[in-house]
Parts: structure tokens; C-alpha cells; sequence
């Protein structure tokens, strides 16, 4: 019984050390493949990956600042909507700590501790005028936060399928076990990866239902979201938002800057009731328009909605 034992074990061995070989290529293969594509910047002391496009000429209208979702990243926006917003904007995407190629450091596991590190990276930029926040999924929370936080500093906030409030579902198992002491090490750096891999295209579908996946899609790099880094930093963004939220939410009657909600009739990742139907009922002016179709990620599924609600809380921003 224990040579069986001691055989099992080993081969659990040789299986573990296997998988984490097989996860630091694939995460050096993924960086090959998708080098930043914008500017690594100190701020707060840490290094923070921007991608902006400025427009040829500038004009009145207000710079805008992306915030990506979960499992997402600076580049999502480059490929969706940056292209059009800086024929007119200052478009400016900032990876959030732990995401793409910022680094995560300590204290940046809430939304309100994201939005400093990504105000201090904006203040970097030394921008002239105030920023219209644009939030989408979980940088939604962000993006309020920051609001909330910073509200004489910004233009307006467009939020898209936002996360806003706290949801009665446990949170997932992986995110729980990802946390975990040894365990979680173990798991973040050995099948993470290699099942990431496998499952990511099939996962990006289900999160564009009903909508089909865009073409401009194919070019988000998401295997870098599947690095034991990354993933650990969604993990715990993800365990700390439910708590964050419950708090947060007690506070958006005092949101200032205007406020646009775009939300889908249908959204397999956030519920459109929990979230952007009840922000909207809670914020005072609150202007919230329902897209039909989209799924969850309408920048790249419904951009021509989510440009004219730009060019809508843009003018209403300078007037």
C-alpha cells in the first residue's frame, strides 16, 4: 500500500511540475506575442502601462479615461473605440494594478484603491482639463469610486454594464481557492494557464451572448489574462468586491458629475437589475439607455451605441 502511495504521489509530482513548465512558457509566449502597446509610466510608485491617442488638433472637448473589466485590459479599448474617440478626445486606457503590464503592488485590491493608483497615473499625464470617466463591467466600480471619491475633478461618468452593488451568488470557487495559502500558489501556477488556454475562446462567446463575437474582438490579447499573475489579481479583486460594493452603494445619491448608464436587456456576467437598473434609481439625474442584444461587453459588441452616448455626455459635459 505505501509503494502505492509513494508511485501515486510521485506521479502527482511529475504532473505538477509538468503543468508549471507548460504555464511559464505559455505566459512568456503571450508577452511575445502581446508587448505593451502604449507607455510604462511611474506613478504612486509603481509602474503603470497607458495607452492614449490624442486627436491631431486639440479642441473643447473633455479627455476621456477608459477602465477596463474583469479578466480585461487597456488594449480592449484600442482595439474597440479608441480609434474613433481621438479624432476628438484625448483618449487615454490605463491598465489597472495587476493587469496587463501594470504592476499590482500593495493596497490594490478595491475599486477605491484602484481609482488612486489610476488618478495618480493620470496626474502624471498632467491633463488640462477634466476627464469624462468611462467604466466598464467591474472598472465600473472604479470608475464610481473615483467619482466619489475625486468629484470636483471629474467631467461625467459613462458606465457600461457596470458592476455597482453587491449579488446574493457565492463568489466562484476558483477566485476563493486562488486565495488560499499554499493551495492557492500551487493552482495559480500550474493549471491555471494551460486550462485558460483552453477555455478562453469558449468563455469570451458566453459572455457576448446573444450577440455573436465582433471581428475586432479577435485581436484582444487574452492570453495574457490567463498569466498566475494576472489571475491571482482578478481572484482578488473579484473576492473583495462584494464587501467593496455593500459599502459603496450606501453612497451614490452624492454622486456629482453627470451620470450615463449603458446597459444591456440581457447580460450573462452582470445582472442589469442588480446593478445599472438600481445605480440609476439611486443617482439623482441619472440618464440610463437599455441596448438590446449586446450581451456584456458593448464597446466591442455595440460601439456605435457607446460612441453617441459618448458624444451625448460629452456635450452635456462642456456645456
Amino acid at each position: 500500500m505505501l509503494k502505492i502511495i509513494l508511485v501515486m504521489l510521485f506521479a502527482v509530482a511529475v504532473i505538477l511540475v509538468g503543468l508549471a513548465g507548460a504555464s511559464r512558457w505559455l505566459t512568456g509566449r503571450a508577452e511575445a506575442a502581446y508587448p505593451p502597446s502604449g507607455q510604462i509610466i511611474s506613478a504612486a510608485g509603481r509602474q503603470v502601462h497607458v495607452i492614449r491617442q490624442q486627436p491631431k488638433a486639440a479642441g473643447q472637448y473633455p479627455p476621456l479615461v477608459f477602465i477596463h473589466g474583469a479578466f480585461g485590459q487597456a488594449e480592449d479599448f484600442r482595439l474597440s473605440l479608441m480609434p474613433q474617440t481621438s479624432e476628438r478626445h484625448d483618449s487615454i486606457a490605463i491598465d489597472r494594478p495587476g493587469h496587463g503590464y501594470s504592476e499590482r503592488g500593495e493596497a490594490a485590491a478595491t475599486p477605491a484603491q484602484q481609482a488612486v493608483m489610476l488618478r495618480a497615473g493620470l496626474q502624471a499625464l498632467a491633463l488640462q482639463h477634466k476627464p469624462i470617466l468611462i467604466g466598464f463591467s467591474y472598472g465600473g466600480a472604479v470608475a464610481l469610486a473615483w467619482a466619489l471619491a475625486y468629484p470636483d475633478e471629474v467631467a461625467g461618468i459613462l458606465l457600461i454594464n457596470p458592476a455597482s452593488h453587491p449579488w446574493p451568488t457565492p463568489i466562484d470557487t476558483s477566485y476563493r481557492l486562488a486565495g488560499l495559502p499554499v493551495l492557492g500558489p500551487l493552482m495559480l501556477h500550474s493549471i491555471v494557464s494551460p486550462l485558460g488556454h483552453l477555455v478562453m475562446q469558449k468563455s469570451a462567446a458566453g459572455v457576448f451572448e446573444p450577440a455573436a463575437v465582433p471581428a475586432a474582438f479577435a485581436g484582444v490579447p487574452l492570453a495574457l489574462t490567463v498569466r498566475p499573475a494576472t489571475y491571482a489579481a482578478n481572484a482578488e479583486d473579484i473576492r473583495s468586491l462584494k464587501p467593496f460594493l455593500a459599502e459603496q452603494a450606501l453612497h451614490y445619491s452624492k454622486l456629482k458629475p453627470p451620470l450615463l448608464i449603458l446597459v444591456s436587456d440581457r447580460d450573462n456576467s452582470t445582472s442589469p437589475q442588480i446593478h445599472a437598473h438600481a445605480l440609476a434609481r439611486q443617482v439623482p439625474n441619472a440618464t440610463l439607455i437599455e441596448v438590446k442584444g449586446g450581451g456584456h461587453p458593448l464597446h466591442f459588441s455595440r460601439p456605435t451605441e457607446v460612441l453617441a452616448a459618448i458624444a451625448q455626455l460629452s456635450e452635456q459635459a462642456v456645456r
